[in-house]
């Protein structure tokens, strides 16, 4: 934890993502089968995505405009929102065979923390939410999410509550599953279904950090 929370504190600084991408031409001429997608999806290792993340480095460049479709804000008890940063990194985990064609498949992974201190340097709050989207990038509205996954980290005295999970394809009813988690639970992985299709993939997570609602959406989607 306190790696984390030396990471945590220098979350705001660090909002550069286009380095040269690193692995990524080994990746990108892998045929993956079905079962391999899910496996690698599986095998995403936060601390490392963390590091990559806080790095600049992606095999994709994650851009402005990928950036501002992945939001993180902390409300109060009045309604008071304050946006947190968020960071992220893309690997592009290989190819799979749809008809006649290969389509890439990719995993983001975004990071959002509600770091806060008083005047006198005192943690009042230090919860890190994170969440990965794997997800077959198909030509135009065709996009298959393979799963999602993802959590929250804390540091001081920071309780939380109310934890739940949203994911899917489109913001369409039809196509997304919400999950309420127990208490304790800091962690989940879900697969996606095969009506989990469309344009763009999200995940929201929603958390109570003390008395404030920390809600954290990342999205998987191409073609900017």
């Amino acid at each position: 934890m306190k790696k984390y929370r030396a990471l945590y504190a220098i979350c705001s600084l660090v909002l550069s993502f286009c380095m040269l991408p690193i692995g990524a031409d080994a990746a990108s001429t892998r045929v993956l089968s079905e079962e391999d997608v899910c496996t690698l999806a599986n095998s995403i290792n936060i601390e490392q995505e963390y590091e990559r993340a806080q790095a600049g480095i992606s095999d994709i460049p994650v851009t402005k405009e990928m950036l501002s479709l992945n939001e993180a804000v902390l409300t109060d008890e009045n309604g008071n929102e304050e946006s947190l940063p968020v960071i992220g990194t893309v690997r592009k985990l290989g190819q799979v065979q749809r008809s006649n064609k290969l389509c890439n498949v990719y995993t983001i992974t975004a990071f959002a923390s509600s770091v806060k201190t008083d005047t006198d340097s005192e943690t009042l709050h230090n919860t890190t939410a994170f969440g990965s989207i794997t997800w077959i990038d198909n030509t135009g509205i065709n996009n298959e999410l393979v799963s999602v996954s993802g959590g929250w980290t804390t540091g001081g005295t920071d309780q939380l509550s109310g934890r739940s999970v949203e994911y899917g394809a489109d913001n369409n009813d039809d196509k997304s599953a919400f999950y309420e988690l127990g208490d304790g639970v800091n962690s989940f992985s879900y697969s996606g279904t095969d009506k989990m299709v469309g344009w763009v993939m999200y995940l929201d997570t929603y958390v109570n950090v003390n008395s404030k609602k920390l809600s954290f959406r990342v999205t998987g989607r191409m073609g900017f």
